[in-house]
């Protein structure tokens, strides 16, 4: 509403323009600030650099399309989701559970390539979580990585607080066995 009480088409005047509720569209800024996050998630669920730059790109799209969007804390949450939803998607597309399994293989053998010292901890790292099984991982990049909060994270995934807590507990456990059991 403008000040005469009248409804304004401007962005970011609509409804939840003060962070209340859904907003007609989404925060541009806000789902610029949050592109990076969103390709770490997707990085981190596909494995492939060019997979996670094709979820993120179809992901701001459907955000950008949106009628409705929660507005403020609530859109990184549904970014997230919208981000996942895809990547489901995508996989149940596909004809054969072996293409899967070859780009995580693929990932793995770039991540091995000869680096920086200080790169070599991060492509550990991604190696390690690329063990994981994929719902473990997935809890363990929301909660860890990207700062998200269990309830978020459960929201995320559709599943229960308890057990994302769990999911996330056995990941961190799991990991700390696989780093230990690679320094033998």
């Amino acid at each position: 509403m403008d000040g005469r009480g009248q409804r304004s088409d401007k962005p970011g005047e609509g409804v939840g323009a003060q962070g209340q509720g859904a907003s007609a569209g989404v925060d541009r800024e806000a789902l610029l600030a949050l592109v990076p996050r969103l390709r770490a998630y997707a990085l981190a669920l596909s494995g492939n650099r060019t997979e996670a730059d094709d979820l993120v790109q179809e992901a701001v799209l459907r955000l950008l399309a949106a009628t409705t969007v929660p507005a403020g804390e609530g859109l990184r949450p549904f970014a997230f989701t919208t981000l996942r939803n895809i990547r489901i998607s995508a996989l149940r597309r596909r004809t054969a559970e072996q293409r899967a399994v070859g780009d995580i293989l693929a990932v793995s053998e770039t991540a091995a390539a000869p680096r920086p010292e200080s790169a070599l901890t991060a492509d550990a790292m991604i190696a390690l979580l690329q063990k994981l099984a994929p719902a473990l991982r997935e809890a363990v990049i929301l909660v860890g990585a990207h700062g998200l909060s269990h309830a978020e994270a459960a929201s995320i995934c559709g599943v229960a607080e308890g057990t994302m807590k769990a999911r996330v507990s056995r990941a961190r456990a799991r990991l700390a066995d696989l780093a230990r059991a690679d320094h033998r």
